[in-house]
């Protein structure tokens, strides 16, 4: 291409990457005022490096697609001298036979660019200039109001003034960790080493004086330590794993369902989902109930099988002696009601153990909640700054497996309108509340789980059938 075509070219590419960049600034401008107008008004602190990614990437996308509409090509660069130059489109001839070989296409060449020679590349101006001076300015004049309005705003930090009580109340909730039975001891150094450096942030030792912090400061302090109990605590859970797996590794029904049960740390349905196996024997005859129970017990050993005893060892031990307990039924006499009295002994042994290591889990998992909403408490934190903790396992209603198809219509307690093991709401005279039914009978399992080993085998039977009976919404 002709070298004076070339000087024009260059001139006017360096115009359209001008505008570009300008184009692209001043977009970058604007939506970094708009988003510090916007957060400033709801009152959020970003970080600065936001809005310089924000503005220096909507810089680059918007110049780039500026560039891409405006890039001028040769053709486009021809009509455009052809035309401010009047050159009666000698330009774009040159251009369109710029490889042509003919003498007075080279003749033409020639001529144009002694033409374009004499023009000169002054005589090309700037073509957006008032277009890119009035987006300059809006988008700069945008930007400062945003600055401005932004520093006028800059809301005084608020401090948090702490109290002897919250000093006492801290140091009463390390103690009771520390004290604490149900927690092992990694579990209890990863809570109070999250407790102690909220304790040395609101008080001073060595002059026996509380400190002020700022309110965001002790928000995301205490907050902070909460997910890391949360997380501690988890660390104990090992039921919920095991239920999980448990759940996918059967196909069972009723042992999918026992999975969840598990998983969700439910005393309550875990021992309404052992009544249901025991009421769903295959009663018929002496070899249906025994196939009944070897099918049973083969499906659990399957399931043990694919979950391993690593995942969760008591659990594993539980279920295992809980399939050879039923096993060694299913073969023990010809007589049904026999079979039957032995299986319901079985069962109910199974909803023991079954019930008392899931019951440790749920004390734990509750006392580990109990620090949380401690802290919660003591550092007057609302709900709509609590920090989103683990969320545990939804359990499955289970059908009851009776077959009484007249309960609930006698009267009594527990019937009627009264689900015992559902969700229907009681009041509790422990905490002063109404709740659920559940979480009321699942608590006072839990307690009993938790000193069943000191009592006579004799007063867990009663009190397993008890709570059974409760479960069920017996009378």
């Amino acid at each position: 291409m002709n070298e004076n075509f070339k000087k024009f070219k260059n001139k006017i590419i360096r115009h359209a990457i001008i505008e570009s960049v300008i184009a692209g600034v001043a977009s970058g401008l604007l939506v970094v005022a708009v988003l510090l107008f916007a957060f400033t008004f709801i009152g959020t602190d970003l970080a600065v490096w936001i809005y310089v990614v924000a503005g220096v990437a909507v810089a680059a996308v918007v110049g780039g697609v500026v560039f891409l509409i405006l890039r001028p090509t040769d053709k486009k660069i021809a009509r455009r001298l052809d035309k401010d130059l009047a050159f009666n489109e000698k330009v774009q001839t040159m251009v369109a036979y710029s490889r042509s070989q003919d003498s007075l296409a080279g003749i033409q060449r020639h001529d144009t660019a002694a033409r374009l020679a004499a023009a000169g590349t002054s005589k090309i101006k700037f073509r957006r200039t008032w277009q890119c001076a009035v987006a300059s300015v809006l988008a700069a004049g945008v930007f400062a109001g945003a600055i401005v309005y932004s520093v006028l705003n800059v809301k005084e930090p608020t401090y948090a003034d702490f109290t002897d009580w919250q000093v006492l109340a801290l140091r009463n909730l390390i103690e009771s960790v520390e004290s604490n039975a149900r927690f092992d001891d990694e579990c209890k150094q990863s809570i109070v080493g999250e407790l102690n450096p909220i304790l040395d942030a609101i008080y001073d030792e060595e002059t026996d004086t509380t400190i002020t912090l700022e309110e965001s400061q002790m928000l995301s302090l205490v907050t902070g330590a909460m997910v890391n109990i949360d997380a501690a605590v988890e660390n104990m859970i090992t039921a919920e794993e095991f239920g999980l797996a448990f759940n996918q590794a059967v196909s069972d029904t009723s042992l999918m369902d026992m999975g969840i049960h598990v998983a969700a740390l439910n005393t309550n349905t875990v021992r309404t989902e052992f009544s249901n196996i025991k009421y769903r024997l295959d009663d018929s005859s002496a070899s249906a109930a025994s196939q009944s129970i070897k099918d049973i017990a083969a499906a659990v050993d399957s399931a043990l099988a694919t979950v391993g005893a690593s995942t969760d060892a008591g659990l594993y031990a539980s279920f295992a002696a809980f399939s050879a307990g039923i096993s060694a039924v299913a073969d023990s006499s010809d007589e049904i009601d026999e079979i039957q009295s032995a299986y319901s002994d079985a069962i109910d042994a199974a909803s023991i153990a079954v019930s008392a290591e899931v019951g440790v889990q749920a004390s734990v998992r509750e006392s580990g909640r109990e620090v949380i909403y401690r802290l919660q408490e003591i550092f007057e934190i609302s709900d709509e700054n609590m920090p989103e903790l683990h969320a545990a396992v939804e359990d499955v209603v289970s059908d009851s497996g009776s077959g009484d198809d007249n309960k609930g219509d006698d009267g009594g307690a527990g019937r009627g309108e009264v689900d015992f093991a559902g969700d229907s709401t009681i009041y509790w005279h422990n905490e002063g509340r109404y709740c659920e039914y559940g979480e009321a009978l699942t608590a006072y399992y839990a307690i009993y789980s938790s000193i069943m080993d000191s009592l006579g085998q004799e007063y867990n039977d009663f009190l397993t059938a008890y709570f059974n009976g409760l479960t069920e919404g017996g009378n």
